[in-house]
């Protein structure tokens, strides 16, 4: 049986290679593209865990009030730091070779049908105990 040609890049997994060709650039980081090297994999993942902490903490600050979610600088740092968070999951994404926008696709078809399922138990199971009130 021949192993099936891969779908084309996404326009997410071209963001990858772009992603991890400016990261080589500049900062020289990259020798091991594919996977092949564990330390650049682990300063990806750290560094997105810092990243999506910076976000967290800008969100911690709207809801103790000391921000305002409506402020322009407020919703521009935001932004910065989710953008963060993205362009260091398209790296581990380029590291590891996989494509996240076909992933996704793949993915969301299993939870459509994992919570379509549980979502028409969950609603049987509501309209059951209803019917017995």
């Amino acid at each position: 049986m021949m192993p099936q040609k891969p779908p084309p890049l996404s326009s997410i997994g071209k963001l990858s290679i772009q992603c991890l060709d400016d990261g080589n650039r500049w900062f020289g980081d990259l020798p091991g593209v594919g996977g092949k090297d564990f330390a650049s994999l682990r300063h990806h993942s750290l560094s997105l865990c810092g990243e999506a902490g910076e976000f967290a903490n800008i969100i911690k600050k709207i809801d103790r009030g000391s921000l305002n979610i409506n402020d322009a600088m407020t919703r521009y740092n935001l932004s910065m730091e989710l953008a963060d968070v993205f362009t260091y999951m398209c790296n581990i994404a380029g590291i590891l070779g996989i494509d996240l926008e076909n992933l996704y696709n793949v993915k969301r078809k299993v939870n459509d049908q994992r919570f379509t399922q549980q979502r028409k138990e969950r609603d049987a199971a509501r309209g059951s105990s209803a019917k017995s009130n």
